[in-house]
């Protein structure tokens, strides 16, 4: 009887350790997730610009399902106690093609960024706007651009 009282104590509290109020983080996955939303939406955005086949649906449905944008090694560099206000810095690796008859290329970039907590377990996420638009697809040569 001794050994089920102790497996019902052990998911007794594992249920309520799940249920806490869990701690906000740099490299949490929601906070790195919109990170990435992010980034990815203002590389669309910037490489749709540059790369002229945005006119093309199909060619920029493909263009856009080929994207992926990645967080890693996400760190705390300051954490401001009385706003609650974390400042990160993360590696972030963009994986997108340079042209329509090529392989993705891979660019990383350390991204500095600040997350805030909010109300009801939000949070936000902010970036600098001049860190944002450092941020740029490689322009595709006039010769690849037609093909």
């Amino acid at each position: 009887m001794r050994r089920v009282q102790r497996i019902w104590a052990c998911l007794a509290c594992a249920c309520l350790c799940s249920c806490a109020e869990q701690r906000l983080e740099c490299g949490a996955d929601p906070v790195k997730h919109t990170l990435t939303s992010i980034v990815r939406e203002q590389f669309l955005r910037d490489a749709l610009d540059t790369v002229g086949y945005s006119y093309d649906a199909e060619k920029k449905a493909a263009f856009k399902k080929a994207t992926r944008v990645t967080a890693e090694d996400a760190r705390l560099i300051e954490w401001d106690a009385a706003t609650g206000r974390l400042t990160c810095v993360a590696r972030v690796i963009i994986d997108a093609p340079e042209s329509s008859d090529r392989a993705n290329a891979k660019t990383a970039t350390l991204l500095q960024y600040r997350v805030t907590d909010g109300d009801d377990g939000t949070f936000f996420v902010e970036v600098a706007f001049g860190d944002l638009a450092a941020i740029r697809a490689s322009p595709v040569p006039e010769s690849k651009r037609s093909s």
